[in-house]
């Protein structure tokens, strides 16, 4: 199935990618129904992201559950290497959502500043301009050679004020739990899925391949994660032998990015259903984006 979703071409954006693969350029529209002859009805993919600079994939943890049955545990892909697996598995996909977890927009406040008036606007602007965001540090970020300083809007997005727990703010680029590194480097890879046919909810209405923002602390409760006993207790307690074979469980509790990639996958596997009728974002879901959270 090919869809086509009215009012995508934000800025500039035509439905043609700039983004090249193998030599050829990917056809933003075109692609979808482009599927390999052996098809998977639906696939869903969890990723604890890493934005580290050395961008080994050490610490990227890939979950994949195909049509209710888990099937992959793996860490070791960089950056450009999970966003090719990404287009590859949409290729074999009737239908495809991707879980990732950082944030994909900005508080709205700073958005206006720039006028960016919607998601691949902040994108693109992440991939042309976020080395040098994270080199110089200078406000709004802080955290690698600065303190916080003074912002005219809240530092947290909608979306982080309401989900409650700990969430920190994409402006912090350095320092314990700083996400602002992870998600401006992710933000560039979401520039060139989007360019490669991926609808990103709730910026956009979903499609047969949609990307959405998770927070796995949502899914695991309070876990102490850096247990591998607290871990696989969880586990084995949460998830039926079905859910999760044994072959993923020691893997999945061994490491808090893998367990993190598990759990998050599992859980939009028992929401399956809601994954297809996510509903559209109003203006701030539009230019912010929203941590996606099972019913």
């Amino acid at each position: 199935m090919t869809v086509r979703v009215a009012g995508l071409g934000c800025a500039g954006w035509t439905g043609q990618s700039d983004y090249v693969q193998d030599g050829h350029p990917v056809d933003a529209v075109n692609s979808a129904g482009n599927y390999d002859p052996v098809v998977t009805e639906l696939v869903l993919v969890a990723i604890d992201w890493s934005g580290r600079s050395d961008d080994t994939g050490r610490t990227t943890w890939m979950a994949i559950i195909k049509d209710g049955m888990f099937s992959v545990l793996e860490n070791g892909r960089s950056r450009p290497e999970v966003r090719d697996e990404l287009i590859r598995l949409r290729r074999m996909s009737g239908r495809l959502v991707v879980g990732i977890d950082f944030a994909f927009g900005f508080p709205q406040w700073y958005a206006e500043a720039n006028r960016w008036r919607c998601g691949r606007d902040i994108w693109r602007a992440a991939h042309r301009d976020g080395e040098s965001w994270l080199t110089s540090g200078a406000a709004p970020f802080w955290g690698r050679t600065t303190k916080r300083p003074p912002h005219p809007g809240p530092a947290l997005r909608r979306t982080e004020q309401a989900v409650g727990g700990s969430p920190r703010s994409i402006f912090q680029i350095g320092g314990a739990g700083a996400v602002g590194t992870g998600s401006i480097r992710g933000m560039s890879v979401l520039h060139e899925l989007a360019d490669a046919g991926f609808t990103v909810w709730p910026f956009e209405p979903t499609g047969d391949a949609t990307i959405i923002e998770i927070y796995p602390r949502l899914f695991t409760g309070k876990v102490v994660k850096s247990s591998a006993r607290a871990c696989l207790h969880h586990l084995n307690t949460r998830y039926a032998k079905d859910e999760l074979p044994d072959l993923f469980r020691g893997m999945a509790a061994a490491t808090e990015d893998a367990f993190d990639a598990a759990v998050s996958a599992l859980e939009m596997a028992r929401a399956r259903d809601t994954l297809d009728r996510l509903p559209n974002g109003d203006d701030v879901d539009r230019i912010e984006g929203r941590i996606w959270s099972p019913p």
